[in-house]
């Protein structure tokens, strides 16, 4: 239908602009920042871009949903300035049938929402996360880790450690328990060459729990079998996992602490709800946005709706900031305002596609 694809050539087009626009001046700015610091001299065109293009995944559940709002609002206005609505419904067409291109693009949104946050974030923010902690010193994971991580090796050996060097890929503070009654301690633990520092190795004897037995300078650890990019997985926070990598880290960790488990819950919890604001943002506007008279209320609309915007991911943080910290369960903090707020303004638009009004 001829009428479909105007709506979606529409919304789409200002989604593309949008986020065309409002990024390219984010780099300009970001660049010019950061290069007048000297902090992005030492990257080549393919890093530059990566680390650009890792910055637009991680803002893109942000920017999206504005840009898809804006373009529902611009096809809406441009509709109603050129009469569309009274001369599609004069010639017989429903008021649902109409709609409809809306709550598709709102499912397509969604859908691709669902894929930024299955297989392009998580990649992204480790991504990020290194170039950050080796070119500007900062991210997660630099320094004192402030708790004890546990990696579950082969063989059902363990390696226990306490702090990150991720420029050097080194461990500090390690403790490697292969078999029962046998430790190593080591000051450094080099990830990519399997070579440990300032070794001490400890067994368990009938007289002595755990016997001082041989000290190395150095000592290599080839029975270590796991690789750095597995190690910088283990230890992101919850927010950098995928949807399936949180399901199967609830469903299978069973060390977790209550802290990390409540973090873990609220961040899939939000994964699986956040991508429906794209759908949101489609048909909250239909309703109010299809007017029959002369008089034309679109710039308290766009007010009205960007405001609106705004304060939902101001509620949803304060939400997620509760559930992390067990004040509320997720479900509670999260779950219920949203589906409340979705399902609130997905009755007002069936409403309105069956009667005409509010």
């Amino acid at each position: 239908m001829i009428f479909n694809r105007y709506i979606f050539r529409s919304i789409f087009s200002v989604v593309f602009l949008f986020l065309g626009c409002i990024y390219f001046l984010y780099i300009l700015i970001d660049y010019s920042s950061r290069v007048s610091a000297q902090a992005l001299l030492r990257f080549d065109l393919s890093t530059l871009s990566f680390y650009y293009l890792a910055l637009f995944i991680r803002s893109f559940e942000v920017l999206f949903p504005f840009s898809l709002l804006l373009g529902v609002l611009k096809t809406l206005q441009m509709i109603q300035r050129q009469n569309g609505w009274i001369a599609m419904l004069s010639s017989g067409a429903p008021l649902r049938r109409l709609l409809l291109p809306f709550a598709v693009a709102g499912l397509a949104g969604t859908a691709l929402l669902y894929l930024n946050e299955q297989l392009l974030l998580p990649r992204a923010l480790r991504e990020l996360n290194y170039v950050e902690n080796v070119y500007f010193h900062k991210g997660e994971g630099v320094g004192d880790t402030n708790d004890r991580v546990s990696v579950r090796l082969s063989k059902g050996s363990r390696l226990y450690f306490y702090s990150i060097d991720p420029i050097n890929k080194e461990l500090g503070d390690v403790w490697y328990l292969p078999v029962w009654g046998e430790i190593w301690h080591m000051e450094k633990f080099n990830v990519g060459s399997k070579m440990g520092t300032h070794v001490d190795h400890f067994l368990q004897t009938k007289d002595v729990p755990f016997a001082h037995q041989n000290s190395f300078l150095e000592h290599d650890f080839e029975s270590i079998d796991f690789q750095w990019s597995d190690l910088m997985e283990m230890v992101s926070s919850p927010s950098s996992y995928s949807i399936t990598g949180l399901v199967h880290k609830l469903a299978y960790e069973t060390e977790m602490g209550a802290a990390e488990r409540q973090e873990t819950r609220v961040a899939l919890l939000a994964k699986l709800l956040m991508p429906w604001l794209a759908f949101l943002v489609c048909i909250a506007p239909l309703s109010y946005g299809i007017t029959f008279s002369r008089q034309s209320l679109f710039f308290w609309i766009y007010l009205v709706a960007i405001f609106s915007l705004l304060a939902f991911y101001l509620v949803m943080k304060s939400s997620i900031i509760l559930a992390s910290a067990s004040i509320l369960s997720p479900f509670l903090a999260i779950g219920i305002p949203f589906l409340a707020i979705l399902s609130f303004f997905g009755g007002v638009t069936i409403r309105f596609c069956r009667y005409g009004s509010l």
